[in-house]
């Protein structure tokens, strides 16, 4: 009796045939540098429009005073700004499922490569837990 055998991949699949695992890891790792280039242009833009409202950082310069309170409010207006700035001056690159958008080129890049390893775990089988 055979218990848990698998069809063989076909002759030309073997090596584009890999372990889930494997794949989830490199999915999540290419997605997780493709939303970090993006992060980074909105907090870049984020802090060349509001640098008055810049959170104190570890070790860094302060623009505020000691005394002063971190304005909420302020900064979620200003990153309401800085992403209107970002899609007025950069043309959307890619679109990823989920609807999470990239305007830089190695973010897009990353999330397109991202989302076909997204395809390939859902060919070979894969469990969407994790990914």
């Amino acid at each position: 009796m055979l218990v848990g055998l698998q069809p063989a991949p076909a002759p030309g699949d073997a090596a584009e045939f890999r372990d889930c695992g494997a794949l989830r890891a490199e999915y999540q790792h290419l997605f997780a540098e493709a939303i970090s280039a993006e992060v980074e242009l909105l907090s870049a833009t984020r802090r060349r429009l509001c640098p008055d409202l810049e959170p104190p950082r570890e070790g860094g310069a302060n623009l505020r005073g000691p005394d002063q309170e971190l304005d909420i409010g302020g900064l979620l207006a200003c990153r309401q700004q800085a992403e209107r700035a970002v899609q007025a001056a950069s043309p959307l690159l890619f679109t990823a499922q989920g609807g999470f958008r990239f305007f830089t080129p190695s973010g897009a890049s990353q999330a397109r490569a991202a989302q076909r390893l997204l395809a390939q775990l859902e060919q070979q089988g894969c469990s969407r837990d994790s990914f």
